[in-house]
């Protein structure tokens, strides 16, 4: 339970219904779920977030994502999860160590390995109005990642699980 206090509007219950909906109907178009996908997308930003929604969203990505529009939708949730932006969806800050940390303990470096293995020769463009450009969002969590890979968190983070993230590279390699 989130209390009040942590989470005023306990958006942190919506953002966890929402990955349930999106896990149980994974074969649903993705034009039917896109509305979960914004709604995701704002409300990540919010300071509530914890490591068991970290986790979720990586869950998703990892385990649940069988289509295009999902892995760009996965993609670019956590892009934003792990970088501010405004309103206006421009970087406002440096990238987020906290939730990098936490991510890299998830599985974040396998996950956007397993979407790019499975989705990457898809949709290389602009994406579509309706779906996310998976690459790019993957290619702006790599950049940021590599910003921060000497704060103090993420460093620790990647020290601890090299070997796990440097085995998902050699199971992914062709």
């Amino acid at each position: 339970v989130v209390s009040e206090a942590y989470d005023p509007d306990c958006s942190s219950m919506l953002i966890f219904g929402i990955l349930n909906l999106l896990k149980r109907y994974a074969i649903t178009p993705f034009e039917e779920k896109t509305a979960f996908y914004a709604i995701l997308y704002h409300l990540i930003s919010g300071d509530f977030i914890d490591k068991k929604l970290i986790a979720g969203i990586i869950d998703l990505g990892i385990n649940s994502t069988q289509q295009y529009g999902d892995a760009g939708g996965i993609a670019t949730v956590t892009s934003r999860l792990l970088m501010p932006h405004d309103c206006g969806m421009a970087l406002t800050d440096e990238p987020n160590d906290r939730r990098f940390a936490i991510a890299i303990e998830c599985g974040l470096f396998e996950m956007c390995l397993s979407l790019l293995v499975r989705f990457g020769g898809r949709n290389c463009g602009n994406g579509t109005a309706n779906e996310g450009n998976m690459p790019n969002s993957i290619n702006n969590i790599m950049t940021a990642a590599n910003n921060v890979r000497f704060r103090d968190r993420s460093a620790r983070s990647l020290a601890r699980f090299h070997e796990r993230i440097l085995r998902a590279l050699d199971e992914h390699r062709d």
